[in-house]
């Protein structure tokens, strides 16, 4: 069956995702956003070794921990406040975790807000996902996945 933008839908090779992710550690960046939690959520179910959730608004990265923790009560699941722009503290994170995955969604994503402020959108999306993907290198991560969220917009003329 087709989607509504005439493709053919994608077919998930859940062997293939078990074997990527079962005991591994996984690290989610922007896990208290909607994608970041959701992408928790999906990867959770197939038991990492480590579930690390980062990100810098604590209510939601608490509100995300918990639903977790119920939710799969015998994974271990790391909730991890901190900004991908502290270096420093990114580097603890990486050097103590040593992940196997990093699913890297944090980000601004509300592109007529960064149109106002770009330099913000610059600084979080390019620096910040730079710091990650360094720290990704030098730690050795096996995968590092980037999460775009492709939003459609009418530019400014």
């Amino acid at each position: 069956m087709k989607d509504l933008l005439s493709r053919e839908p994608v077919e998930i090779d859940y062997s293939q995702l078990r074997k990527d992710l079962e005991g591994k550690r996984v690290l989610i960046t922007g896990a208290g956003g909607s994608i970041g939690a959701e992408l928790g959520r999906q990867v959770a179910q197939f038991d990492p070794d480590i579930l690390a959730l980062l990100d810098f608004d604590e209510t939601e990265l608490f509100h995300i921990g918990q639903e977790l923790r119920e939710s799969h009560p015998r994974l271990k699941v790391f909730p991890v406040l901190g900004d991908i722009l502290n270096k420093e503290k990114m580097a603890g994170v990486f050097h103590e975790m040593t992940p196997q995955l990093v699913f890297h969604a944090a980000a601004y994503k509300h592109v007529p807000v960064m149109e106002d402020f770009p330099e913000e959108a610059i600084r979080v999306n390019i620096l910040g996902t730079k710091i990650l993907a360094e720290l990704s290198l030098q730690c050795g991560v096996e995968k590092f996945i980037f999460i775009s969220t492709d939003k459609v917009v009418n530019p400014p003329a």
